[in-house]
């Protein structure tokens, strides 16, 4: 009886978990030979579950939520404009910085080169004993490689790791990982994941 009131809720998790972590090792052995990782976003339906899946699937979780991270959004830098700060990027490093002994990394979010290598300067000013990410976000191939040569230029590129996200696909993951990025996150894994087909059969 505890077996049947129960099936269709462990299937659904089964199905759901096996199915992200089915698609995280497809990705994972599509950039074998390369270093890029892959890791999950935080468009989770079920969070720890989808991670775990993930995990299995052998990709990184990336944070779990909003406090054992910080990651600095488009819309921080945007309130920051607002108030008329000039180098809002600079400056919400600085003040993410100052609880960089309560969370495991601190990641911006950008959008083209500018802010990537005037977010990675700060890093490097910073000197923090934390990962410091930065994400690239909606950037396309070409132009992350123009941002790791630049970074590369002004001897950056090794004070920082790059995240690589938006409209990434197991079609053009590839792509990605020919720039030398060092993570790719891809919300679909765990936001639209395919459920793999299970059922329970019994012998009585």
């Amino acid at each position: 009886r505890d077996i049947l009131a129960t099936e269709r809720i462990g299937l659904n998790v089964l199905q759901r978990m096996s199915g992200i972590a089915t698609e995280t090792r497809c990705l994972v052995d599509l950039l074998r030979g390369y270093e890029t990782k892959i890791a999950a976003t935080r468009k989770t339906h079920l969070r720890y579950l989808d991670k775990k899946a993930v995990f299995l699937g052998g990709g990184l979780t990336h944070r779990l939520g909003l406090w054992d991270s910080i990651l600095i959004k488009d819309n921080h830098l945007q309130a920051l404009k607002n108030d008329g700060v000039k180098n809002h990027v600079e400056k919400a490093i600085a003040m993410a910085s100052r609880f960089i002994d309560k969370v495991g990394f601190i990641e911006i979010e950008t959008t083209n080169q500018d802010d990537a290598v005037r977010a990675a300067r700060k890093f490097k000013q910073l000197k923090l004993k934390k990962p410091c990410i930065i994400m690239l976000d909606n950037v396309r191939p070409k132009e992350i490689e123009q941002i790791i040569e630049k970074l590369k230029s002004e001897n950056l590129y090794d004070h920082v790791l790059l995240e690589a996200s938006g409209n990434i696909t197991r079609e053009n993951i590839r792509e990605y990982a020919k720039t030398g990025i060092d993570v790719v996150s891809l919300g679909y894994l765990t936001h639209s994941a395919k459920a793999l087909d299970m059922s329970l059969e019994m012998t009585v």
